[in-house]
């Protein structure tokens, strides 16, 4: 027969990994929150009407400052990600992974899109003129705006988000609303001031809302349906018919 392990003190496992929880996502939010600022002291610092990736590209005044920017953006995102791990929503598809997911896959292409810039004037893709680089760091930037916005809408249908509802759902359209009519201008070269700034508003509105994504409190009991896992039954000795099986 199995000899019984010995008791672990009551707690003590889920209060530390709780705690180290928090403080990830707290380091998190705060890189986000200066990822956040260093792109608007860029953008305000600059003398010209910029769409975010021109400020990074190699002509740009303080392409360094911009890129480190981004990527404490990213290394940001992703220890929120971590902290908030295992958060699913409850509509099927959206269901199918994790948000912390969907946010790990945003945080890489951000971080990419940091290190790969587009070249001076960052033409579009396929257009005169644009490299490799220009296409790279297109799609890497899209796909990480992208997949942040896709987590706010699995957030939004998320049973253990409750609290995180209706700013999800207002973070969602605004996004939706000011990415688009600046996309358009981007793509069509039109008011390319009006478009630098809804650019901006967005990703801001997206980064704001991971930031409180991290700083959140859940109510206890969805925690717990969030972070626990089944636990082993150490116990040699079988349990009798309809009666609870003996833990630790």
């Amino acid at each position: 027969m199995e000899p019984r392990r010995p008791p672990r003190p009551p707690g003590f496992s889920r209060s530390g990994r709780s705690t180290a929880l928090v403080a990830v996502r707290l380091v998190g939010a705060v890189l986000l929150a200066v990822g956040v600022a260093v792109i608007w002291a860029t953008r305000l610092a600059s003398q010209t009407n910029v769409y975010l990736s021109e400020m990074g590209a190699s002509d740009a005044p303080t392409p360094l400052i911009f890129n480190s920017g981004l990527l404490a953006i990213a290394v940001g995102g992703g220890l929120v990600a971590l902290g908030r791990s295992g958060i699913r929503s409850r509509v099927r598809l959206l269901g199918a992974w994790s948000i912390s997911a969907t946010l790990l896959f945003a945080c890489l292409s951000i971080a990419l899109a940091s290190r790969v810039t587009c070249s001076p004037g960052c033409p579009v893709p396929f257009t005169n003129g644009s490299t490799v680089a220009d296409f790279v760091h297109t799609l890497a930037a899209t796909l990480g705006f992208a997949a942040v916005g896709l987590a706010i809408i699995q957030a939004a249908y998320a049973h253990t988000l409750r609290p995180l509802f209706a700013v999800s759902i207002a973070s969602g359209a605004l996004i939706i609303l000011a990415s688009g009519v600046g996309g358009l201008l981007s793509v069509f070269r039109f008011r390319v001031d009006l478009g630098g700034w809804l650019e901006l508003a967005a990703a801001t509105v997206a980064l704001l809302w991971v930031i409180v994504f991290a700083l959140v409190r859940l109510p206890a009991a969805d925690v717990a349906d969030a972070v626990r896992a089944p636990e082993p039954v150490f116990s040699g000795e079988p349990t009798r018919a309809g009666a609870p099986p003996a833990t630790l």
